[in-house]
């Protein structure tokens, strides 16, 4: 995992696997590590890229998130 700043806000992301960008983002109360269970199979065919949105998981909670 890593955190990466994106207009001013830390971010929580994790890369793995080999092959095209297949961004994964997690549903509504949820976090990166939803997506866990799949990763092994999809790292085999897709660098997954997985996003804890803002409030979320690892990322930041701004009080003024606009």
């Amino acid at each position: 995992m890593t955190r990466h700043r994106v207009d001013g806000a830390e971010y929580e992301v994790t890369i793995g696997g080999d092959g095209p960008p297949l961004l994964l983002i997690h549903g509504f109360t949820g976090s990166s590590a939803d997506w866990g269970p799949l990763l092994a199979e999809l790292g085999g065919v897709a660098m997954t890229v997985s996003v804890d949105l803002l409030g979320h998981g690892g990322s930041e909670s701004p009080p003024e998130p606009a």
